[in-house]
Formats: structure tokens, C-alpha cells, sequence
């Protein structure tokens, strides 16, 4: 085995005779905020949804969610994920409610700092949403936070 030297796709697109043009949401994009804050009115079952935020339509590139929550009790896990929605060609996407993330302990208060890195094309935006599991999601749990993403 020997030292070896090797290029990245992006850095070889960048040095290509001709250069390679790469997408705004690889090379050279702007990253975006968006907010949310929720406060549960009214306690839930397990596997309760709440639609945080709309991003608006594109090819998104979620790089990270970042949340502050209370104590939403023992056991209880968080999953980040998106609703239902509709490509670019027209064509119906279900819903994964724990595309961005699966099972995060929220049993104390701390902040979820979560890496995603997920592109995803949508014609009409896409909500994305959190869902508690393994137990209630109980009344007065709050859930806030911010989405930082890349939009084309």
C-alpha cells in the first residue's frame, strides 16, 4: 500500500477542461433559515405529527435541524422526517415521517443539533414535520428550532 492523492466529484468538476458547473446547492449557495416554534395544545397519542414548516418548492438540500425541547417524559422518542408532497414531474410522494432522523431520545431537556444532508425536489414545497413516539406527546411540550437548507 502507498500515499495516495485523490479528488472529490466536486473538485474534479471544478478543475475539468471544461469545468463542470456545479448546482447552487453543492457549490457556491446561499443557506437559508427557517424558523419554527410549537407548543402542543392538547396531549397526543404516540405517533402524534406536527407539520413545523413549509420549505418552498425547489430542489431543497436540508443541511441541518436544529431544535430546543422540553422534557416530553420517559422513554419518548423524536423522529424528523416530511409530508406528503409532489415532484417536479407531478408525481405523488408519501410521507416519511422520519426521513431526517429516527428515534431521537427526548425524555430530557436538551437541544437536538441534527445532521441531515438530504436533497429533495419538490414542485409545491415541502413540510416538514416531528412526530413523538413511544409514548404521549403531552400537553404544553414544546418544540423549537431551525432548518438551515440550500434552495436552487
Amino acid at each position: 500500500m502507498s500515499i495516495t492523492t485523490e479528488n472529490s466529484t466536486e473538485y474534479a468538476n471544478q478543475i475539468a477542461d471544461p469545468v463542470v458547473k456545479q448546482a447552487p446547492s453543492v457549490l457556491s449557495g446561499r443557506v437559508r433559515v427557517a424558523k419554527f416554534t410549537h407548543t402542543q395544545t392538547d396531549a397526543g397519542d404516540a405517533g402524534s405529527l406536527t407539520n413545523l414548516i413549509r420549505l418552498p418548492a425547489g430542489n431543497i438540500r436540508i443541511l441541518q435541524i436544529r431544535i430546543s425541547h422540553t422534557d416530553h417524559g420517559s422513554s419518548r422518542t423524536l423522529d424528523l422526517g416530511y409530508a406528503a408532497n409532489v415532484d417536479v414531474n407531478g408525481d405523488a410522494v408519501i410521507a416519511d415521517p422520519n426521513a431526517f432522523a429516527d428515534g431521537i431520545d427526548v425524555n430530557n431537556t436538551t437541544d437536538i443539533d441534527q445532521h441531515v444532508d438530504s436533497t429533495i425536489v419538490t414542485r409545491d414545497g415541502l413540510i416538514v414535520t416531528a412526530q413523538i413516539n413511544d409514548g404521549t406527546f403531552q400537553a404544553n411540550a414544546t418544540l423549537n428550532g431551525i432548518i438551515q437548507y440550500v434552495l436552487d
